[in-house]
């Protein structure tokens, strides 16, 4: 349904944006700087770590960078030093790719200065600002998805975050048994008791995976100390299709599920949205019958109002079938699909603090060219035990160096590489 979807997609916000302020850290996005001359950093009080995203290479700009983010200055009256969001959005370490913060390690009063005109406008920006305390007390990684064509694999530290300035994809390759945990928040709320937004069992065959964020954050769990490759891009999605035989999640756009902030927790972006059609799809053919019939299993939470609905829809061509509507508060609701072909998760007009998360997986019941099985294959069980609390290990920041012993920075053109390496 075409036109549908069309319509969804151009729903504007009616809820008003603002910085989400977790324990220990903040997020920022555009609206949090448009028509602002500061934006205060209470965060770096007592020092802090800040990482940027911006959308990458500005076309029409000498040096590729957005104008408006290189007049967004991140002010250091400590070391009378400035950057430019521009500037740090860009650092990432020799090889890896991971993200290099702006490291504050003295306590300060730090500021972001906007040097732009009140009526100027900026595209997508997502800058996370981290106490200096907490990230003492943290094993992690970070990276960009815009810049992550592929993480060599390796052993993960206890925390792999992928941030970005747009709705992304975050994939990994199989390999040795493992599970994990996958949250939308950094690594400083990543192994408290925050909602998952997906989880695999304990010691579990592990195949991979493809997960699609509709906000900046999303941080990785993994049970054992394997090897993983880990990848991430920004198709969030082709052409709003999904393959209905692999696992994930759909959660309310730009929501983090941090269980000590409430209801009113949006990112403040503009690729949030309100409304939104989701469609998955079976092979071997998007495009005529037939196609592979699954079995599918939804995981349901939803907190919505009196007027207000998650649609559930069988949508093989054009079928337009509804197969239920989630309504009201219902937490960890089983919802199972016996045939389907081609579902569709529509939703329209949500506002905060209304919020859903549905996360779905899918087992083959009937190849499109051979006859139906004689057995019904047994329901795999989408939400777990819990695994047991890992352990966070103090480490010590030290300034990240390449092989030359100079900090590693990918000039935009650099970024255009990687981008069509990931393509």
């Amino acid at each position: 349904m075409p036109s549908l979807k069309i319509a969804l997609l151009l729903v504007s916000l009616s809820f008003s944006e603002a910085k989400v302020e977790f324990n220990h850290s903040t997020l920022y996005g555009i609206r949090d700087f448009e028509g602002v001359d500061e934006v205060p950093l209470p965060n770096c009080d007592s020092g802090c770590l800040i990482f940027a995203s911006t959308l990458g290479v500005a076309i029409n700009t000498p040096d590729g960078m957005e104008p408006y983010y290189k007049n967004l200055i991140i002010n250091d009256p400590v070391n009378d030093k400035n950057l430019s969001i521009a500037e740090l959005a860009v650092q990432f370490e020799f090889g890896t790719l991971a993200k290099i913060p702006l490291n504050f390690t003295e306590s300060g009063n730090y500021s972001i200065l906007n040097l732009n005109a009140p009526e100027d406008t900026g595209t997508e920006v997502t800058v996370w600002v981290i106490e200096r305390s907490k990230v003492l007390e943290s094993d992690y990684e970070v990276y960009d998805a815009l810049a992550m064509p592929s993480r060599a694999a390796a052993i993960p530290k206890d925390v792999v975050t992928i941030m970005s300035a747009n709705q992304f994809r975050v994939m990994a390759q199989p390999g040795e048994p493992n599970s994990f945990t996958a949250r939308l928040v950094g690594f400083d709320n990543a192994l408290d008791e925050n909602t998952d937004v997906y989880k695999t069992p304990i010691n579990s065959k592990f195949d991979g995976f493809e997960l699609h964020v509709d906000g900046p954050l999303i941080s990785l769990v993994f049970a054992n100390k394997k090897k993983v490759d880990l990848s991430a891009d920004y198709k969030y999605s082709v052409v709003g299709i999904r393959d209905l035989s692999k696992p994930g999640f759909v959660s309310t756009s730009g929501y983090s599920f941090c269980n000590r902030l409430g209801g009113n927790q949006i990112h403040s972006a503009r690729f949030v949205h309100s409304g939104d059609e989701i469609d998955f799809r079976s092979e071997p053919s998007n495009t005529e019958p037939p196609a592979d019939i699954y079995k599918v299993y939804l995981d349901t939470y939803v907190d919505l109002d009196a007027t207000h609905e998650i649609d559930i829809i069988d949508d093989y061509f054009g079928k337009n079938t509804s197969i239920s509507a989630l309504k009201g508060a219902r937490k960890n609701t089983p919802v199972v699909i016996e045939r389907i072909q081609v579902l569709s998760i529509r939703y329209l007009g949500l506002t905060a603090p209304q919020t859903f998360l549905i996360r779905h997986s899918g087992v083959i019941v009937e190849k499109a060219t051979s006859p139906a099985p004689t057995t019904v294959p047994t329901t795999p069980k989408i939400t777990v035990p819990p695994t047991s609390s890992t352990k966070v290990t103090s480490t010590t920041i030290t300034p990240t160096t390449s092989a030359s012993g100079a900090m590693t920075t990918l000039a935009a053109t650099a970024i255009v590489a990687v981008m069509m390496l990931a393509s």
